[in-house]
């Protein structure tokens, strides 16, 4: 409904010459055809709300983790990890590239180097990228030295690098001590409130003879100082493993701040549903772990705050799903909440398998960013689909979505 507002400035020394009878239906007139005026307006079809457009692909792997700067840039970093089996060889300088977008993810421009890891040992997964509100860019990197193994929890370090120019230059990589020895991907790392940064990351703990793997928990480390230090919080962060393919545990957990100031963890599990831990102190200690409502398979989330506060939590959905094969990993989805994530909407698939794809393919881990237009972007990796296409080398790509096409539920169950 449309609402109409006149408004009369009458000056009082022209007015004394006109009679009141007059006066009374000069108004009168006017509020009809205003009324009338307005009737037609909101009739009018071409006026009518038309429903949000679907999901854009906008890349097909050139692109990967994304972030968007305090000025509307979209900024994606990459790099291509060598052969895992190279870890205990002498490496050359690793580079991680750059892009940029200023049309919120429609156009990009030439990869660039951003900068380079050290020559030396071990293979790095790097490029995960992260703006904080004052505009600094930090890329996070996990460099393997070993995968862990009934042996040994396994070797890799955390590193950090940052930028104060939006991308031109980068400080010397710099190692974040987690406390442990080895952590898997990186998923996660949010700023609250008063400026820290927390990141969240999966360790591996005792070897499960039952499952042929180690075990994770989930540890927490913050910097109060833009990434200069680091410090350690919660390391017992679990959860009982499941009985889902996969690895065992608490694992790749992914985090945002409440209007409330608590902290939601949300993490991946082998229960068929995520679990979640809540942090009361800006993400310093955490609550015991309980199971939420979001059904799932082994594997992680991506979530996001809008600028007007909604929620958008994005994940394989496995209520959704007609048939379970494999590892139940092939469709994707998204959902949307106004309420600060008490209630969510029926979600709603964004990438699926394709024809010609093995039937085991994933379509996971998702990595979400807002743009300027009010859109997100949802960068994900295609793994397995075809011979050559692995976690090392995975396809990625990406989809803008109108957050309003999610909250239309017209057609959703």
């Amino acid at each position: 409904m449309k609402f109409c507002t006149l408004r009369f400035f009458a000056n009082e020394s022209q007015n004394q010459g006109m009679s009141s009878n007059f006066f009374l239906f000069f108004i009168v007139s006017l509020v009809f055809l205003s009324i009338g005026s307005c009737s037609s307006v909101t009739q009018s079809p071409s006026n009518q709300s038309s429903a949000p457009s679907p999901p854009v692909l906008i890349d097909h792997d050139s692109l990967e983790y994304l972030t968007t700067l305090p000025n509307g840039r979209v900024v994606s970093m990459r790099m291509f990890a060598s052969n895992p089996k190279d870890m205990q060889l002498e490496r050359p300088p690793q580079p991680v590239s750059i892009r940029y977008s200023d049309d919120h993810g429609l156009s990009w421009s030439k990869n660039d180097t951003a900068f380079s890891y050290d020559a030396g040992k071990g293979v790095v997964y790097g490029g995960f990228v992260f703006a904080d509100k004052a505009g600094n860019l930090h890329c996070f990197g996990v460099r393997y030295f070993r995968l862990a193994d009934k042996e040994q929890p396994g070797h890799a370090i955390l590193l950090h690098n940052r930028s104060s120019d939006a991308g031109k230059t980068w400080t010397e990589s710099k190692q974040v001590d987690f406390g442990h020895s080895y952590t898997g991907s990186f998923n996660t790392v949010t700023e609250l409130d008063n400026g820290r940064i927390i990141l969240a990351l999966s360790y591996t703990t005792a070897y499960l003879e039952e499952r042929g793997e180690r075990d994770f928990q989930i540890v927490t480390v913050h910097s109060d100082d833009a990434g200069d230090t680091w410090q350690i919080g919660s390391d017992d962060i679990t959860v009982p493993p499941g009985e889902f393919i996969g690895h065992p545990g608490a694992l790749e957990p992914v985090m945002i701040q409440l209007e409330d100031a608590r902290v939601w963890m949300i993490i991946r599990t082998q229960q068929g549903r995520f679990f979640q831990s809540f942090s009361s102190d800006r993400g310093v200690t955490w609550s015991k772990t309980t199971p939420t409502d979001f059904e799932a398979p082994n594997a992680p989330g991506g979530i996001i705050r809008l600028d007007d506060g909604r929620l958008i939590f994005c994940w394989n959905d496995l209520s959704k799903y007609a048939k379970l094969t494999g590892n139940q990993r092939q469709y994707l989805h998204v959902a949307i909440s106004a309420d600060d994530g008490k209630t969510w909407s029926s979600s709603k698939q964004i990438a699926s398998i394709r024809d010609g794809d093995k039937p085991d393919t994933n379509v996971a881990y998702p990595y979400l960013t807002t743009t300027a237009d009010k859109k997100v972007l949802v960068s994900y990796h295609r793994v397995g689909n075809r011979e050559g296409v692995t976690w090392w080398h995975p396809i990625v790509e990406v989809v803008k979505i109108d957050p309003d096409w999610i909250a239309d539920q017209r057609g959703t169950e």
